[in-house]
């Protein structure tokens, strides 16, 4: 009775979530596949698809939306139009959909493995593999134990193993921030129109914490800016934290943040790493995270990549993002860049040049809108493509931000995961207005804290954002000029203003003096 009310439900379980389609997005990389009925694993032997007690990895690679090639040393698994499992050495001329499968992740762990040829399953039967007489579209009698022969396990393989850990860990990770402070007087930016949204709040003192408490490996923190230091950090030069001039990388003066983003590849000749962090001061970091966490180490390339951060993955709309762009287009000249209809903006231009760059849908993911990953390497071919935007010139050498700019993130996250099918993380994030401050815990793994739009905070959202902050963040690095030395400086800045007027009385009394004698 048991095993009936379990088959049932495994059934019930496979439609609920089909129908919902409450699936996982599977990234590329080396996966083991066991078998739920009776944990063989998958193996290849003489061309021959069998299962083994011995543990045998696939290159599993995206292929469309939820499916994916299965392959081994670039032999492919397939079907044939008899409906048995073939394993194709050449596929020059085999339909795509014969060598394709779509994985769907029904529970915890548990997948099943459908053939995009003529949606039959993979089946485990009797210890052997095969096609299943049933497909996930037919109506199948609920009472159907065979159900229960297609499910299957998968456990990605790098990441886990030991000695992946030990490459990554010893990558060096720098983090790059972008900053401005337009509260320094010393700050000359002719023919610039101050951006409300850029007042100093402190934020850079609590990011730089929030790095320095939660990923304490990072090797340097490089600040880019125009100003020539930070008022609340140290003067003296110190081996954690770089000042990089605006000027360095672009050669002149700006303020549009594409023109930055696009030239982070620059910035190799002053010493940062391979693999870096990019973030605004606006953006911090809330738990203890691990390197593993930004970045993967590719067994197939011997190489260390960034993950794509998002916790979605869909096919764009064609249809929908035209439509939306066209009518963006026709009020373009009353959008504030710094709006959320300007934001918006830029993204649709990112996704439409993409589609008419690559002229078919690609699959796009929702961006963080946090710290992310980078590459060095990759960024420089970035910025080639990014030359074949029609508006690539006004975008990179405007000194205010261009409307029509592509958005940095979502540029790099379409590249990647639809050109280099990079793999997709999922950490949790957090976009929070300051006006909505106190109602969030700020513990997230990142969040960001946004005046959302070109707005300038008020006082007292300045006060209520330090307040929180200062609990959030409470101890000072040892970067920074410390509360209690400020104090000191202000006591003694008093007493000289103190003794300077007492001196200028007297002086003025004895002046006094004399004349009246």
């Amino acid at each position: 009775m048991k095993k009936i009310i379990f088959i049932l439900y495994e059934i019930f379980v496979i439609f609920h979530y089909i129908k919902n389609e409450n699936i996982d997005y599977l990234s590329e990389g080396y996966y083991e596949i066991n078998s739920h009925l009776n944990n063989f694993y998958l193996s290849m032997k003489n061309k021959k698809l069998i299962f083994s007690n011995q543990k045998f990895s696939f290159n599993i690679i995206p292929k469309t939306k939820f499916s994916y090639i299965i392959e081994k040393k670039n032999q492919k698994l397939g079907i044939d139009d008899n409906n048995n499992i073939i394993i194709y050495n050449n596929i020059e001329n085999i339909e795509i959909k014969k060598y394709c499968w779509n994985i769907y992740n029904i529970k915890r762990n548990l997948y099943i493995i459908q053939s995009l040829y003529n949606n039959k399953l993979l089946e485990a039967s009797n210890n052997h593999i095969k096609i299943s007489n049933n497909s996930i579209n037919n109506n199948n009698n609920d009472n159907d134990k065979k159900y229960i022969f297609t499910f299957f396990k998968l456990f990605e393989k790098g990441l886990n193993q030991k000695k992946y850990i030990k490459i990554i860990n010893n990558e060096p990770i720098d983090v790059v921030i972008k900053y401005i402070d337009l509260n320094d007087k010393t700050l000359n930016r002719t023919g610039i129109n101050q951006i409300y949204k850029d007042e100093n709040c402190e934020e850079l003192k609590y990011s730089i914490r929030s790095i320095l408490l939660y990923i304490p490996w990072v090797r340097k923190i490089y600040i880019l800016m125009p100003n020539e230091k930070v008022n609340f950090l140290k003067n003296e030069i110190n081996e954690k934290i770089i000042y990089i001039k605006d000027k360095d990388i672009l050669g002149f003066d700006s303020a549009n943040s594409p023109s930055f983003s696009f030239n982070l590849f620059k910035m190799k000749k002053f010493g940062i790493s391979n693999n870096f962090i990019y973030m605004d001061d606006d953006y911090f970091i809330g738990k203890k995270l691990k390197k593993s966490d930004f970045f993967y180490f590719d067994n197939k390339f011997g190489v260390t990549f960034p993950y794509i951060i998002s916790k979605k993955i869909f096919t764009m709309n064609k249809y929908n993002i035209f439509n939306n762009y066209y009518e963006f287009m026709k009020k373009k000249n009353n959008i504030h860049p710094h709006s959320k209809e300007g934001f918006n903006l830029e993204i649709l231009c990112t996704q439409k040049f993409f589609i008419d760059y690559y002229n078919t849908s690609l699959k796009s993911c929702k961006n963080s809108h946090n710290a992310f990953p980078e590459n060095i390497e990759d960024l420089k071919i970035l910025y080639n493509l990014s030359q074949n935007y029609q508006y690539f010139k006004e975008m990179i050498y405007s000194k205010e931000r261009f409307v029509l700019s592509l958005y940095h993130q979502m540029f790099v996250n379409l590249y990647q995961l639809n050109v280099n099918c990079r793999k997709v993380h999922y950490m949790k994030h957090r976009y929070i207005s300051i006006e909505k401050i106190k109602k969030n815990k700020l513990d997230s793994s990142l969040f960001v804290l946004n005046t959302g739009g070109n707005h300038e905070p008020i006082p007292r959202q300045k006060k209520i954002l330090k307040t929180i902050m200062d609990k959030r963040f409470p101890f000072n690095t040892k970067y920074e000029i410390k509360y209690k030395e400020n104090k000191i400086i202000n006591i003694r800045i008093k007493y000289l203003i103190f003794l300077l007027i007492i001196l200028l009385e007297l002086k003025i009394l004895i002046k006094s003096f004399k004349i009246f004698l």
